[in-house]
């Protein structure tokens, strides 16, 4: 992973940047843009977050157009970054383009395994294996070379079985191929005398898929999995040509298997894909970028045009023309993450009692590599894993430019994630720019801990409530000041998952916590949070340093987080997150979150089904609406049903149902749209169905999932 020194960063202040954006419908650039852009060059605003000079207020990142090219800042796959100057768009392949090599270009190289040992492979990149253990490390500088005087030649061996090996390819992303071509040398003799270019397979099966297939997260070099993909190509099991060309109708595919099946030996000097269209997928990954300090995030915007590619005909000859079209079937989604440190990875290498040590990076590189069936030796690299302690996972995409980051911050190291999708060959998205907030820390630190009332001492570290029921929390902050330079915060918000009482706030003084009087508070509650706003009892450096805030409000599901966030009123700081931690050593949770009870009730609730686990409510009428269905048992009168959609994080989506119901089978329907009707973005959705009878009550609960 490449990591972009704080040396190299800049930044542009707000006040310029609405010179610096294109149209979003037509792609056409605002004159003015480059002039003020020059403008902000010569006067020396664009400035290095390690010259020294302390950030005020509210900056800018940015990466996009012809001086902050995307080249330099990231890597991609299936992304074309030279055909319009300073914008990414989505690779496009014309009419007879090998994608083979065309590819390379826009996703670095070809990497070796189905599991590739290299750590800088991430998903999405190139990747090609074969079951052949001999041919395992050597095939693709011969067969993928766009050379074909060089030829995989192991199946030739009179020892080997040439019907044990399988070509696969995998493009990281969908591809729109129509042809598939392969075949041995054509010139010269093998080393047995016989012409090469008889070598050719007698019998085949070309198969592939359009994403990645389940059976091969079980595949490994030497356990292959001998299963054809579930689309069928071609299947041949007399073939006579030398040059085998398969031709098929335009379609998005991902993976390619080719796998011989008749016993003859063979050889194989090149594979060929064509077709024609933009890929249906295209990622820009960002190196991590070191912003030289642990800064706040803000928003993130992005400027998009959207395109089509136009066949007409002029006097008598066929142009293909680039349009632009604001309606095409064509849409961008960013992903964000953060982190404490340098990489999200965490390299490692065996001990000599067969345990794990952490290493760097470059001490990973220099270790040997462990055979899967060698035994474990001291100093042989082990698997490199995802850093989870120091850095967050990929946030739910942002799917509309101005968005909130939902990355954790303050942090020092960041990083994004582009992906261009479109539904048609010839449609495609543009983004010319990208850019994210950031600004100064309130406080070097501001941890908060959660608990329900009467609980300060939890012996499992969580409060466990009842579910439904209406709960007293105390909810604590605490602020650590480092410079008088912070500026502090007196506004505070709570997310919370259902409306919120608010009935108090203390901060801590001399003698204690002491109450702020109800005409020094201002409180609201509203989408989902409680706002504060407390001016004459700022927190700040040399000034108060503690919070406790008592409200009610309910809790429906376990592992509710009550994450929250700070800010100065008055100010351009941006608001600081509060991180889970110790904010007062008389409570003992130092989370932010809540669990609930389970209750071991009479099965009164039953054979509860949801269709489709994935679905996707876009209006094509296919997979659109999630259907949950259950049956109620032992039920002598009618039970009040709620049937409630909620976020990862706990927050109320959707009322979906509220009703009575006596025993029986029913079935309810979700559109796919929250509370105010707006469609719900793509991801993990939990939904409970409560029954309350007067004995009690039963839940059932479970995740579905939204994709568009």
């Amino acid at each position: 992973m490449q990591l972009l020194p704080s040396g190299c960063v800049e930044l542009l202040s707000e006040e310029y940047l609405g010179t610096l954006r294109f149209q979003t419908n037509n792609g056409v650039v605002e004159m003015f843009r480059w002039i003020l852009f020059i403008s902000v060059l010569v006067n020396g605003l664009l400035i290095g977050l390690v010259t020294g000079q302390a950030l005020s207020a509210v900056s800018t990142w940015m990466v996009g157009n012809e001086r902050r090219p995307w080249q330099q800042w990231g890597t991609a796959a299936g992304v074309d970054m030279s055909i319009y100057p300073g914008a990414i768009q989505p690779k496009e392949f014309r009419q007879g383009e090998n994608l083979v090599q065309a590819v390379i270009p826009t996703g670095g190289k070809w990497y070796t395994g189905i599991k590739p040992v290299d750590p800088d492979f991430k998903e999405g990149d190139l990747r090609a294996w074969t079951s052949c253990p001999l041919s395992y490390t050597d095939w693709i500088g011969n067969v993928l070379d766009g050379d074909p005087t060089t030829a995989d030649t192991y199946p030739l061996h009179p020892r080997y079985s040439p019907l044990r090996s399988m070509w696969n390819l995998d493009f990281g992303v969908p591809v729109p191929a129509n042809r598939f071509v392969f075949y041995p040398r054509q010139e010269g003799t093998d080393s047995f005398g016989n012409p090469c270019k008889d070598n050719y397979m007698r019998g085949y099966v070309l198969s592939a898929a359009s994403e990645w297939v389940d059976f091969l997260k079980d595949e490994t070099k030497w356990n292959p999995v001998r299963r054809d993909f579930p689309i069928i190509l071609d299947h041949n099991d007399e073939n006579q040509k030398s040059i085998v060309v398969v031709d098929f109708p335009t379609q998005y595919l991902r993976l390619f298997r080719l796998r011989p099946t008749v016993m003859r030996h063979f050889e194989v000097a090149e594979i060929e894909v064509y077709g024609r269209g933009f890929v249906s997928r295209a990622v820009y990954t960002s190196k991590i970028i070191d912003l030289g300090e642990k800064l706040n995030f803000g928003k993130i915007e992005w400027a998009m045009s959207k395109w089509r590619r136009v066949t007409k005909i002029s006097n008598e000859d066929t142009l293909l023309t680039l349009e632009a079209a604001p309606e095409a079937e064509a849409y961008v989604k960013v992903e964000t993450r953060s982190g404490n440190d340098d990489t999200p990875l965490v390299y490692q290498l065996y001990t000599d009692t067969g345990g794990l040590r952490v290493v760097d990076r470059e001490t990973w590189l220099r270790s040997k590599r462990r055979s899967p069936t060698s035994p474990i030796q001291p100093n042989l690299r082990a698997p490199v894993i995802d850093d989870k302690d120091n850095w967050s996972p990929w946030s739910v995409p942002y799917l509309i430019s101005g968005q909130q980051i939902t990355s954790p911050g303050p942090r020092r190291y960041f990083q994004f994630r582009i992906t261009l999708n479109t539904e048609s060959l010839e449609e495609m998205a543009r983004v010319d720019s990208l850019w994210f907030q950031i600004s100064p820390l309130l406080a070097e630190k501001i941890v908060g801990e959660v608990a329900a009332l009467g609980e300060p001492s939890l012996p499992g570290g969580v409060s466990t409530v009842v579910p439904g029921k209406l709960t007293t929390f105390t909810y604590d902050i605490r602020a650590q000041f480092t410079s008088a330079s912070q500026a502090g915060f007196d506004s505070l918000q709570i997310d919370v998952p259902a409306p919120a009482i608010f009935d108090s706030l203390q901060v801590y003084a001399i003698e204690g916590f002491e109450t702020i009087p109800d005409d020094s508070v201002s409180a609201a509650v509203n989408d989902g949070h409680l706002t504060l706003y407390f001016p004459s009892r700022r927190v700040g450096y040399a000034g108060y340093d503690r919070l406790r805030i008592f409200f009610k409000t309910m809790v429906f599901i376990h592992g509710t987080r009550f994450t929250g966030r700070v800010w100065q009123s008055g100010s351009d700081l941006l608001p600081q997150c509060i991180t889970p931690g110790n904010a007062n050593d008389d409570v003992t949770s130092d989370d932010l979150k809540v669990s609930v009870f389970e209750k071991s009730m009479p099965k009164i609730l039953d054979w509860v089904d949801v269709s489709p686990r994935v679905f996707t409510p876009n209006g094509d009428r296919v997979n659109d609406r999630l259907q949950i269905s259950y049956v109620l048992l032992k039920l002598t009168a009618p039970a009040t049903i709620n049937i409630l959609v909620y976020d990862l994080s706990g927050r109320l989506v959707r009322e979906i149902y509220s009703g009575k119901d006596r025993a029986g089978r029913y079935q309810r329907t979700w559109d796919g749209k929250d509370k105010d009707g707006q469609p719900v973005l793509p991801g993990t959705y939990i939904y409970l169905i409560s029954v309350n009878t007067n004995s009690g009550s039963s839940q059932k609960m479970g995740t579905v999932s939204v994709a568009y």
